[in-house]
């Protein structure tokens, strides 16, 4: 684990209450925790590999049948514990590393569950690119589990509403409604729905189309205006660990609408694999967090929090918001209630003007 955290203060609020306000600029490898999330993963949280693929058209098994999930202990670096809205992040990438393959296409797009359709169906649309994109996801829980409960070695799932394994999973890809109910992605060609990926997987040097192989290191810088995917990272830098779940719908075997084939699909590194272990090659987390109001924006070092909410964060604020610098976009919304408010939208305006001249004035 290396890190580089500058401008770390305490800032006296009210009756002698202190926060901390840093800036945060760390990388977590390897993971304290992964999972192959697979139905029949015999040995759950102690694999050499863990592979994504999809089971297409397949009754009984959830379209991302074979899903990763991999969690990262932020607590010793980024303090626990805060309201999510004193986290401010600023990026998050999720680097994996493929163990073996037998070679796919690398596609870069998200696919709508309408190109998977048979080409008689009124709602099917032709895919335009090669391949299925490999993607990232919160995690969700069902079945009495949570984020406290569940770990990597947890009972894989209860009972599936379609036998042997459809919707059964304890823990699953997910994004999450405003007011935090998880959405389960794992079946959303059966259910008809399309959604927008966290994060798709890149390879330094490969082209969209490129032919995947075994030692690429596939890169998703995360999304953080995808839906839920900021509020998310915040909540889980809340609670002092941030899970994250990889899945494709590379097919498990056969072309790419579920044929008959040979197999093209990623299997990552483990955190358990030796080999991985002694090259490095085990999953890895990089994050860049504000720590603190989001009204502390700089200090002596220009763009690091000091603690103190000044006029020298004001005009600072101001020079991002008038260049269109995506450091002032702080809000989807100035209403307290509404669930965009401090999530960033995306969307530089007068929304994040008035949101930072309240948190300014809070102090």
């Amino acid at each position: 684990m290396t890190t580089r955290i500058r401008g770390t203060l305490a800032l006296a609020i009210g009756l002698g209450a202190t926060a901390q306000a840093q800036l945060v600029d760390t990388s977590f490898q390897p993971p304290n925790e992964d999972r192959w999330n697979y139905p029949f993963n015999l040995t759950p949280g102690v694999r050499f590999e863990a592979s994504i693929f999809g089971a297409i058209d397949e009754p009984g098994f959830d379209d991302y049948d074979g899903q990763y999930i991999v969690g990262f202990d932020t607590s010793g670096e980024i303090p626990p514990g805060l309201a999510p809205s004193r986290y401010t992040i600023e990026s998050a990438r999720l680097t994996l590393v493929i163990a073996s393959t037998d070679g796919f296409p690398l596609d870069v797009t998200p696919d709508s569950y309408r190109t998977f359709l048979d080409p008689s169906d009124p709602d099917y649309m032709p895919d335009t690119t090669p391949g299925r994109p490999m993607e990232v996801f919160g995690t969700g829980y069902r079945n009495g589990f949570t984020a406290e409960t569940w770990s990597a070695n947890s009972p894989y799932g209860g009972t599936p509403t379609v036998p042997p394994a459809q919707g059964a999973r304890n823990a699953f890809a997910a994004f999450f409604e405003a007011d935090g109910t998880p959405v389960d992605i794992s079946n959303r060609l059966k259910e008809r729905f399309d959604v927008i990926p966290w994060g798709i997987g890149t390879i330094d040097g490969r082209q969209p189309g490129d032919t995947v192989a075994a030692e690429d290191v596939v890169v998703f810088e995360i999304d953080l205006c995808a839906p839920s995917a900021f509020r998310y990272l915040q909540q889980e830098l809340a609670r002092g660990q941030i899970r994250l779940s990889a899945a494709s719908l590379l097919p498990a075997s056969g072309d790419p609408t579920g044929g008959t084939g040979p197999s093209a699909f990623p299997s990552f590194y483990t955190s358990n694999n030796p080999v991985a272990q002694a090259l490095g090659l085990t999953p890895k987390l990089d994050l860049r967090v504000r720590v603190g109001s989001p009204a502390d924006m700089t200090g002596p070092t220009p763009g690091s929090p000091d603690g103190v909410i000044d006029a020298d964060d004001f005009f600072f604020f101001l020079q991002l918001f008038a260049a269109g610098d995506p450091r002032a976009d702080l809000t989807g919304s100035t209403n307290p209630n509404d669930p965009g408010f401090g999530v960033p939208d995306c969307v530089i305006d007068a929304d994040d003007f008035f949101y930072f001249l309240a948190r300014f004035a809070e102090g």
